[in-house]
């Protein structure tokens, strides 16, 4: 039995308040390692580019939005947006740009220049150590993982439509039950 292993065993007579938590731990330690690991790739690959400023390049290539509709969709204040918004459009990778069937619409788009550096970093890396972890899992794991943390999820947001609103940034990824 592997040390991780013994521990969970002498643990399952925790509360569910004390596994909250460390399940809490365990995503926010996950998630720190690949947002370093992504912005290590960003660096090595785009100077310069924050996480933010590529996953809004990234949102706002499969379809221009408004800065309004772009903070809906990523759950960020337009406050926060804004510089990221700014620096990406100083750098020549988007442009706001004007809707002819409503002139107060200023919907935002990517350039070319903004589509050549998406190309050159891809969204999903096959050799990361995250990848390489799912894949040590297993299938099977790997299948009841995703749909613990749908379920997770769904129980979190308390709301199918927000969901599917946080997932639209990953159309070929939705959670399916």
């Amino acid at each position: 039995m592997t040390p991780i292993a013994a521990r969970s065993r002498k643990r399952s007579s925790r509360t569910t308040a004390e596994l909250a938590a460390e399940i809490r731990i365990l995503i926010s330690i996950i998630a720190k390692l690949n947002l370093r690991a992504m912005e290590q790739r960003l660096n090595e690959t785009l100077p310069g580019m924050s996480v933010l400023q590529y996953g809004l390049l990234r949102r706002l290539a499969d379809e221009p939005c408004t800065l309004s509709e772009l903070s809906n969709h990523m759950l960020l204040t337009p406050s926060t947006l804004v510089p990221a918004v700014d620096k990406l459009e100083r750098e020549g990778y988007l442009v706001r740009g004007k809707d002819p069937s409503d002139r107060r619409r200023t919907p935002l788009i990517v350039t070319e220049a903004g589509r050549r550096a998406l190309h050159m970093l891809p969204g999903i890396q096959n050799d990361d150590a995250f990848t390489r972890s799912i894949e040590a899992l297993g299938p099977a794991q790997t299948e009841r993982l995703r749909a613990l943390l749908h379920a997770l999820l769904l129980g979190v947001a308390g709301d199918q439509a927000l969901v599917e609103t946080l997932l639209v940034n990953h159309p070929e990824r939705k959670c399916v039950n």
